[in-house]
Formats: structure tokens, C-alpha cells, sequence
């Protein structure tokens, strides 16, 4: 599983200032590794050699806002997953309401294409975090995962990075990890793009397999098919 970083700001030496590197995914997002030094393009360089992945310091807000509405709304990357309509405009609602005044200080679209998809979503579904009016459960789920698919063909372009699904498999069983209910079957993991669960961090089993879930889903429709009656 390739191993995220990004250059930050270190631990002055005196008065010279220093950058190290932050682990930005797995179990151990959020660490800082113990070396330092003394520019970016130095620590990068290092990390690139010994095999790391290297996020731009310089990533937009709104990069990581889309990451975490497609990372918040991830059962629509199962076909067959049930979503409550309800549930949908509840939160769906509360997302968009807690991030608008973030969205709406965003640079101009010309210059941030993350902050031109975001301020689409804004305009788009006015209804739902506006309150001015009902919200149809049922027409907002197929409307909102029609754009999320949409925008997820974008979503390369405005990452730097490849933006599929990914689950996160046991490395001893065939279970699939699911914030909801932990390792079990794949029809109710958790899917993510970027950041691991939140769960899957704080799991006692600090280990796992990252594998793309088009892949998982592909093979485990295989199995099923396999297993089925025989005449």
C-alpha cells in the first residue's frame, strides 16, 4: 500500500527553520518521521527516493473538501447499496451547511477548478442546506450520485493523482473493514479514496490491504456465480 506524505514544517535548529515530512494515510496519518531538513525540495527529493508518495504542501482547500464529500458519501460507489432518501437530505444537508462558508470564501473558479466543482454542488443543491423549501428523498439520491459521478471523472485532473475507490481488506482473511461494523463482508465495507477510515486507524489490527473495490466487486460477483446451482 504506497504511503502518502507531505512536506511541513519542522522543528527550528536555533534559528534555522527546518521542514520534515507528515504521513498523510494509513493508521499512521497525522505522524511527523523523526528526520528533518532544510527545504522542501530536499525532504521531497528523500522521500521520492526511499518510496514514498509525495502530496504538493501546497494542496487547495478545496482538493481536500472534495475528498472528503465523495470519502463522507461513499455508499454510492456500491451499485446495489440501499440509500435512504431521508437520510440523504439530512446529511447531505448538514455537510453542506457546515462547509458553506468555507466554499463560499473560495477563490475565483478561473483560478481553482476543486472550487468551481464545489460552488456547482452549492448552486445545484440549494434546497437541501437552504431550507427554503421540500426536498424529494428519493429524486435528490438520483441526482446526487449522478453528479458525484460526474465530477469523479474531474477529480484526477484536480487531485494530481489517480481517484478510484479503495477498500481496506484484513491481510490474513478475506474481510473487508466497515466503519459501521468492522471487518466483515464487502457488501457493507467502507469505501475511501485517499484517507483511510477514521475507525480502521484506531483498529487494533493496525495492518490491511489496500485494494481498489471496482476489482473486489468484480471478483466477488465472480465467486457468486461460481457458487450458484448447478443443473
Amino acid at each position: 500500500m504506497p504511503i502518502f506524505v507531505k512536506a511541513v514544517p519542522g522543528k527550528p535548529y536555533g534559528n534555522t527553520p527546518r521542514v520534515c515530512l507528515q504521513i498523510e494515510s494509513g493508521y499512521r496519518a497525522g505522524e511527523r518521521l523523526d528526520h528533518h531538513w532544510l527545504s522542501r525540495s530536499e525532504a521531497e527529493k528523500w522521500a521520492r527516493e526511499t518510496g514514498y508518495m509525495v502530496l504538493d504542501a501546497d494542496a487547495r482547500a478545496s482538493t481536500a473538501l472534495l475528498v472528503n464529500l465523495f470519502e463522507t458519501f461513499s455508499d454510492f460507489q456500491f451499485e446495489d447499496r440501499e440509500i435512504s432518501g431521508a437520510d440523504l437530505v439530512d446529511d447531505l444537508g448538514g455537510w453542506l451547511r457546515k462547509h458553506k462558508a468555507t466554499v463560499g470564501g473560495m477563490a475565483a473558479p478561473e483560478a481553482d477548478p476543486g472550487s468551481e466543482v464545489l460552488k456547482e454542488l452549492f448552486r445545484l443543491f440549494r434546497p437541501v442546506h437552504s431550507g427554503d423549501g421540500d426536498v424529494n428523498g428519493g429524486d435528490l439520491v438520483s441526482n446526487f450520485g449522478e453528479w458525484l459521478q460526474d465530477v469523479q471523472e474531474k477529480m484526477p485532473a484536480i487531485t494530481g493523482m489517480p481517484f478510484v475507490p479503495k477498500v481496506a481488506r484484513h491481510p490474513d482473511r478475506s474481510e473487508y473493514w466497515s466503519e459501521a461494523g468492522g471487518w466483515g463482508d464487502l457488501a457493507r465495507a467502507t469505501a475511501y479514496f485517499v484517507n483511510a477510515p477514521a475507525g480502521l486507524k484506531r483498529n487494533v489490527f493496525r495492518e490491511w490491504i489496500a485494494l481498489e473495490l471496482a476489482v473486489e466487486l468484480e471478483a466477488d460477483a465472480e465467486i457468486e456465480v461460481d457458487a450458484g446451482p448447478r443443473g
